[in-house]
């Protein structure tokens, strides 16, 4: 079920970028993706998918004093999935 629910996440357009920039940036500050998502999402909209990849095992919440500040990072599953992605894309 795991794998159904991360493909559904992954077809929404703005999740899969929100995913795909945090995969680039290895680790992102939440006040950091909203910048860099011009426009496309505000804090709590970020934070909101953010916390739905994280609860599929693509992302992790590293914490810091400031909620803005937290951080995150792909996990060792979430860069599989990239790389399936990936390949998937250049078929």
């Amino acid at each position: 079920m795991i794998a159904f629910d991360t493909l559904t996440l992954l077809a929404d357009e703005t999740n899969r970028r929100i995913f795909e920039r945090v995969v680039a940036d290895r680790s992102i500050r939440l006040v950091e993706l909203v910048r860099k998502m011009d426009g496309a999402v505000d804090r709590a909209s970020a934070l909101e998918r953010l916390h739905r990849l994280e609860n599929v095992g693509l992302v992790e919440e590293l914490a810091s004093a400031l909620p803005d500040f937290n951080a995150y990072v792909v996990t060792a599953k979430g860069l599989g999935w990239k790389r399936k992605l990936d390949e998937f894309c250049t078929l």
